[in-house]
This record gives C-alpha cells, structure tokens and sequence, in this order.
C-alpha cells in the first residue's frame, strides 16, 4: 500500500461515494493481477459479445472471528459462469494512511466456498488497521473476467457513517 494513497485521495475514500448509488451500474476494477496486456480489454470484448451477467462482489461482510485474534471475512458473489477463484487481498497500517515504512503489501488469501457464501480468516494485529477487498474471478468463453469488491477498512473510523449505519464494514 505505500506509495498508493496520500492525504488527498486516502485509501478506500471511494467506499462510501460508491455504496451511495441507488443501483449499482458500475463496475469496480481494483485488482492487482498481473497478466495479458489487454486482459482488461478482452473482459469488455467477452462481455459485449455475450452479453450475458458478468461476476459480481454482491457483499462482503467482516466481523470477529471464532478463534482469538482472527477476523472472519464472507462474500457473497454473484456469477453465471464457473468460478475461477475467490480471493481476499488485505494489508495493514499502524496510522490509516497506508504510506508507512512498515511492511504492507497487499497479500492474497483463498477464500473457500461454505454453502452460498465464500469466506477466509484473517489476522488481527493490535495497533494496526486491516484494509482489505475481495476479488473474484469467472471462466468465460475468451479467458476470464473479474470483479472486485469496495476497499474497506477494520475497525472502521468513527467517520465512516456507510459502515457505522450497516453495523459493520460491509459492501
């Protein structure tokens, strides 16, 4: 996360903009995969040529996980094609500004499907905040299309009316 979000533009400053629509048109590209050079290009060519429902993050939901220390993250997500993977990135700031010279990198974790819903543990780390999103990514006709959830952050600020009205970081 160094280097990415300054005082300005703080990470996730687009959550609550976002979570604000009354529909959700949009689609929200957040992923760091290495890849194709036009992977992002072949999605949109895939999608136009189908036409049909693309993969989508419908919700993340976090909260206290049964063993001490841990979060417990759930997604739902929403796909008509076969699910490639699901995967939480996360990262950890001591100051929520996420330039600090600590390590914090984002770093991947598998979610696994229980029943409708996919879910991972994640570490608590005293003093520090956990940022995080999901990914998910679908098997089509021309390779692969993704889609990833709204950045969130835990515990959530005192400001972040979005997450304080939901009971918790949701999407």
């Amino acid at each position: 996360a160094k280097g990415l979000h300054d005082a300005q533009f703080p990470l996730g400053a687009e959550t609550e903009f976002l979570q604000s629509f009354d529909k959700k048109p949009f689609r929200y590209l957040r992923y760091r995969v290495p890849g194709p050079r036009f992977s992002r290009w072949n999605e949109l060519l895939d999608y136009v040529r189908t036409g049909g429902p693309w993969v989508k993050v419908v919700r993340t939901t976090l909260k206290s996980g049964e063993q001490e220390n841990t979060w417990t993250l759930e997604a739902e997500v929403a796909s008509a094609n076969p699910l490639d993977s699901v995967v939480c990135w996360s990262c950890y700031s001591p100051d929520r500004r996420w330039n600090n010279e600590l390590p914090s990198d984002w770093k991947p974790t598998t979610m696994t499907k229980a029943g409708e819903r996919w879910t991972c543990e994640l570490p608590q780390r005293e003093g520090f905040n956990l940022a995080y999103y999901v990914e998910a990514t679908e098997r089509t006709t021309l390779g692969t299309r993704r889609d990833s959830g709204l950045v969130r952050i835990a515990p959530p600020s005192p400001n972040d009316t979005a997450a304080l009205a939901e009971g918790g970081p949701e999407d």
